[in-house]
């Protein structure tokens, strides 16, 4: 291999599915070079696995969609490894991008906002709050104040009220729309899906289905909006009040995927 230049060789890519790094420069063709890479990874996938996405019904896409829309923007979440402040920033967050759409999360009506240094701390019930964490997460967080590692207060609990800051800037008028592409059974109700976010260059009104498959969408609606992000949730299927959904187990939106031994993990724990 010497009269090849064996011995001045270098790793042109060097990954185990779950992380990228290139060792030649991408930035003129990124966007092409991850779609194949992202294609690439799937396709490593042990035959075990089988993606049962294209399995799914219609209403059964959107619900899929729906669910993991309120996590775009979230960048990480692991279920192992969560802390209540990282909950409550999410909510937060969450609150002010308008994230929550149909859930059952809205200001008191009564009740006024605290002011504090300037800022605003509007009402929500702790009945609520911990009705919608304990729906996404299967968790709930405790009745406390709560301060971010800047030592800013983003939240403050009084009398059955989480007090939540309104930050005083205007909310992105972009709109995020997950769409998975492969689902896979780990089994024991776990799931491994994979998805790409779509978003829109700013606030489009006639981008109605973000919230359905992209099956559903328009012409129209597939014209305003491109690929942004692409990751993974790991997902566990519940029953609640006799209707099947999700919750999020752990997620990541940074274009990384699990490892087929991430996954092989899993389905370890599973099987104990």
């Amino acid at each position: 291999m010497d009269k090849y230049g064996h011995k001045n060789s270098r790793k042109l890519i060097t990954s185990d599915v779950a992380a990228m790094d290139f060792g030649f420069d991408i930035s003129k063709n990124e966007k092409t070079v991850l779609n194949f890479m992202q294609n690439l990874r799937s396709a490593m996938r042990p035959a075990t696995l089988k993606n049962t996405y294209g399995q799914l019904n219609s209403n059964q896409k959107n619900q899929l969609t729906a669910f993991l829309f309120p996590f775009t923007d979230m960048g990480k979440f692991d279920g192992t490894k969560y802390t209540d402040i990282q909950i409550m920033q999410f909510l937060k967050s969450g609150i002010h991008h308008g994230k929550f759409k149909g859930e059952k999360l809205s200001k008191d009506p009564v009740k006024k906002p605290i002011e504090k240094d300037g800022f605003d701390y509007y009402p929500y019930s702790a009945t609520q709050v911990n009705q919608l964490t304990k729906k996404l997460f299967g968790i709930t967080i405790a009745p406390k104040n709560y301060i971010d590692s800047d030592g800013f207060e983003i939240a403050r609990y009084k009398d059955g009220f989480f007090y939540i800051l309104s930050p005083n800037t205007g909310s992105s008028p972009a709109v995020s729309s997950p769409q998975v592409d492969k689902l896979y059974s780990l089994g024991n109700g776990l799931y491994y899906a994979e998805f790409v976010i779509y978003t829109t260059t700013g606030f489009e009104p006639d981008f109605r289905n973000y919230l359905k498959s992209i099956e559903t969408w328009s012409n129209t609606e597939r014209s305003m909006s491109f690929e942004y992000r692409t990751g993974y949730a790991l997902l566990k299927e519940v029953v609640v009040n006799g209707q099947k959904s999700w919750r999020l187990v752990r997620y990541s939106e940074d274009g990384t995927l699990l490892s087929n031994t991430e996954i092989a993990g899993y389905q370890k724990k599973i099987l104990k």
